[in-house]
């Protein structure tokens, strides 16, 4: 069976990230004073791979499953000591709302990361796209 590839011209009808992403009021976000406890029971609870780091709307930084999960063995109470500004990427990769699903895909498939932060020209938070979500949409294109 030979497999078949979708042209350029499907993925721009699939528009910009904004249009699929998961809005920020729809995702667990966490603060840096919060302990990583959280932000581990927050990301199993929603099944995230990460999660935003934000104050007052405003992006300072992701914290991933595979950061948190280090601390797993070690205990609960390490767990809950260690706050999240201790841990997190304060400088991740984020994309611009104007961004196209494709460009958006190439990016993560380039970086090896499945989840990027969609922020304004102020670092306010506006929602997360997963490479999860993209595939979805491309299948279903």
């Amino acid at each position: 069976m030979g497999t078949q590839s979708m042209g350029n011209e499907n993925y721009k009808e699939l528009g910009s990230v904004t249009k699929w992403m998961i809005p920020a009021e729809n995702v667990g976000t966490v603060t840096a004073e919060m302990p990583v406890l959280h932000a581990y029971e927050l990301m199993t609870k929603q099944e995230l791979s990460s999660l935003p780091v934000t104050e007052n709307g405003r992006l300072l930084g992701t914290i991933t499953r595979q950061t948190t999960a280090g601390y797993v063995p070690q205990s609960n109470q390490a767990m809950a000591q260690t706050t999240l500004n201790e841990v997190m990427t304060t400088d991740p990769l984020t994309l611009p709302p104007e961004t196209a699903v494709q460009e958006a895909a190439k990016l993560m498939l380039a970086e090896e990361i499945d989840t990027i932060p969609i922020v304004d020209e102020a670092n306010i938070l506006l929602g997360i796209i997963r490479l999860e979500d993209i595939l979805y949409i491309i299948t279903r294109a």
